[in-house]
């Protein structure tokens, strides 16, 4: 703090600690911010990541366990159905609006057809477990967004 005139101003250095101090929710940064191969094998270490997101911004339980299998689910899309031949690029973003936390996965290939065999509920089950599911498929790639609302830690109506 300085003083000016007899009375106390903040400094800005001050006010960038307070502003340091409050919960991440109050900022529209992003939270997650990751690359990765298309590959089973990378799904270990993004899940610990959402995992400590979720524990990060206070959300536990069910509706913790929810957004961890939703975002699975959508990198085991990406994963399945993104590259034919050879693994390419995924990301993972995350980052919180002032109601809801914003999570996408953005893969770069074509959409491959369904494997014989394979139900295909991965997209119904996204849908299910999430407050809002947008899919955005173009020539370039495939952007699944996923909405879940931080709002006293319940479900927006739908």
């Amino acid at each position: 703090m300085s003083k000016s005139n007899g009375s106390r101003h903040e400094s800005h250095d001050s006010a960038r600690l307070r502003a340091l101090r409050q919960p991440l929710r109050a900022f529209k940064a992003v939270m997650l911010d990751l690359s990765l191969r298309a590959d089973p094998a990378a799904l270990h270490e993004v899940r610990r990541s959402v995992v400590g997101l979720t524990d990060q911004l206070g959300i536990h339980g069910e509706r913790a366990q929810e957004l961890q299998m939703a975002v699975g689910e959508a990198l085991s899309n990406a994963i399945a159905h993104a590259y034919a031949s050879s693994p390419g690029l995924i990301h993972l973003r995350a980052r919180c609006t002032r109601s809801d936390l914003v999570v996408e996965v953005e893969d770069h290939g074509r959409w491959q057809p369904r494997r014989l065999g394979r139900k295909g509920y991965g997209l119904r089950l996204m849908r299910a477990l999430m407050d809002h599911v947008r899919v955005n498929a173009t020539a370039g790639g495939t952007t699944v967004t996923l909405r879940l609302a931080l709002r006293n830690g319940h479900r927006k109506i739908r």
